[in-house]
């Protein structure tokens, strides 16, 4: 008896991907001209006091009169150009994104159709099939079969996206009206005031939920106009999805580099626009990497997102940022890095290139688990070692109180509930402990490294975490930890060394091997991040929540004898090269 084997290969679908139309880079410049043109209505607008003459008489006050006419016109013609052009910002960063999810679509795409045609070629080529041939092809058509569905509803959520970029950007088009209205009335901001009037709203004093309650009963049109009108509001809103953070600071980027950029080519640049744009060009230049990293196990790009951008909040030496590798908003696991002493926001490419490479090596080492990275910089750090603070509690008391609200907001924004690793570097662990110790931080694990002292607090568990969630990593050459207290005479009054005993934390291997011999110094404290490295390799276990393979190698903790130095056991031990990287053929 011959057994007849009818084996259903799905067809493709959908039929085309239906790729974004238009240009990123023809509408971003069009929002740059807008930008640059509105400086100068500004420019005109605040001249105004520069412009009164000694003018006596009718003629005088016929100038004068002309003159507030005229820069109170510019004012509100800045205004509502300001609008369009954040509109057609926010418009050009979403149509780039939606334009490479139309292409990885086509990749999957064709991806699927070359395992039909294998299927099919199977089918033609068989010459003695079985059951066991059958039911292997009969799985195979059936996860094709599914994935192809999948294809298909994402091809739809991607048009469906589509059309609500280019309806947010007509709308505020629309809301502007002409232009002897604008000048008349100014733009039409009844969406954007009733928006903001609402319980919840960011400037209210409302909390992280309530914020984030309160852009979800937007509109997607309302939605679009306050983004349009008030990127500086959403831009550091906590509570608000990381995606729609980014989104507005992103706007408000674009803004400061094409104004500054403006002032520079025509000399009219001064000291303080100076130094702010060079803080702007440092986070363009972060975010430009960040949105260029590739994952190391899929080879997508990972995408960069700006959560928070204020290039100057402190002075113009110094300003806030904080950019992630990957998605803060769906990552199922959340690592954020807060640095030391004599960071600033021009080091912001350097911190966000670290923060990939924890992200490269919680991918590598994961199970399958997505992960977002994130450098946060958002407390005022010392300016260097002989920096009076540096020694105080002040700093990191201030920026563990920013911190804990920072990561408050980033729990809210998510789309599901994240694990959460905070970890501190140098006097970033400082600020980290009180943020920790001070405040109610829901995170899973807290990381200090290189610590010069742990704050207040005397030992892990007034971190509130947990002992057992409490880890210490601490280079034997790394000069750094020798300034915690130690029970010494003088000693900095930043707390005990979290890798000493009697503060209880876990301490793991953070040995590096380009290690200085002998002697310690300032090289080792800045390798803790070094891909391959002891240290990265523990703190990507860590934030995957995979403690065997870091508990089983732990390092011995620094010892206090009553009498003589602290002791610690790493000095003799050989470092070892701990793979975070993937090569071709590993793993």
């Amino acid at each position: 008896m011959v057994t007849t084997y009818v084996v259903d290969v799905p067809d493709s679908r959908p039929a085309r991907i239906e790729h974004p139309q238009g240009t990123p880079a023809g509408v971003e410049d069009f929002a740059e001209t807008l930008f640059r043109v509105r400086a100068r209505y500004d420019d005109l607008a605040e001249n105004e006091p520069a412009m009164r003459l000694d003018w006596m008489g009718q003629a005088g006050e016929r100038y004068y009169d002309t003159l507030q006419q005229l820069t109170g016109q510019a004012s509100t013609m800045a205004a509502g150009i300001r609008v369009v052009a954040r509109a057609a910002t926010a418009y050009g960063e979403t149509l780039t994104e939606l334009k490479q999810r139309g292409r990885d679509l086509a990749e999957r795409k064709r991806s699927l159709d070359d395992q039909a045609d294998s299927l099919r070629q199977q089918v033609r080529q068989v010459v003695d099939p079985d059951d066991a041939w059958y039911f292997g092809m009969l799985r195979a058509c059936q996860g094709l079969a599914m994935s192809y569905g999948q294809l298909e509803t994402d091809h739809d959520t991607l048009q469906a996206d589509v059309a609500a970029n280019d309806e947010a950007f007509i709308a505020v088009l629309s809301g502007n009206r002409t232009l002897a209205d604008v000048i008349e009335g100014g733009a039409d901001d009844t969406a954007v005031e009733n928006a903001l009037a609402r319980p919840g709203a960011p400037g209210s004093g409302a909390d992280a939920a309530a914020t984030r309650r309160w852009w979800d009963a937007l509109s997607a049109a309302e939605q679009a106009a306050v983004l349009a009108a008030r990127p500086d509001l959403l831009g550091g809103a906590d509570g608000l999805p990381a995606g729609v953070r980014d989104a507005a600071n992103r706007v408000l980027l674009a803004e400061d580099l094409a104004t500054l950029e403006a002032k520079e080519a025509s000399g009219e640049l001064d000291g303080d626009e100076r130094d702010r744009l060079r803080n702007v060009r440092a986070v363009r230049d972060a975010l430009e990497d960040a949105d260029g990293f590739h994952d190391p196990v899929t080879g997508e790009l990972t995408g960069g997102q700006l959560w928070m951008y204020d290039p100057d909040k402190w002075d113009t030496e110094n300003g806030a940022v904080a950019i992630a590798v990957g998605d803060l908003d769906t990552a199922d696991r959340l690592a954020v890095r807060v640095p030391g002493i004599t960071n600033e926001i021009v080091d912001a490419p350097a911190l966000t290139a670290e923060a990939y490479n924890l992200y490269e090596g919680a991918r590598n080492l994961g199970d399958g688990d997505s992960v977002a990275s994130m450098m946060w910089l958002g407390y005022d750090t010392p300016d260097a070692f002989w920096d009076p603070d540096t020694v105080s509690n002040d700093r990191a008391r201030e920026g563990g109180a920013a911190l804990a609200d920072s990561v408050s907001g980033l729990k809210a924004g998510a789309e599901h509930d994240q694990a959460v690793t905070v970890i501190g570097h140098s006097y970033g662990s400082t600020t980290v402990a009180h943020a920790a110790s001070d405040h109610t931080m829901d995170v899973e694990d807290v990381v200090l490294v290189g610590s010069p002292g742990g704050g207040d607090g005397n030992s892990a568990a007034d971190l509130r975490v947990g002992t057992d969630h409490v880890w210490a990593g601490r280079a034997s050459r790394d000069i750094v930890p020798t300034t915690a207290d130690h029970g010494w005479v003088g000693a900095p009054n930043l707390g005990r060394d979290p890798a000493e005993d009697k503060f209880g934390a876990q301490r793991f291997q953070a040995e590096s091997v380009e290690r200085t011999d002998g002697h310690r110094g300032i090289a080792d404290h800045g390798r803790y991040f070094a891909r391959n490295s002891e240290s990265l390799w523990n703190i990507s276990h860590i934030v995957n929540g995979d403690y065997e393979p870091v508990r089983d190698s732990l390092a011995e903790p620094v010892h206090d004898p009553f009498f003589g130095g602290p002791e610690d056991p790493e000095v003799d031990r050989d470092p070892t090269v701990k793979p975070t990287t993937r090569q071709p053929g590993q793993w």
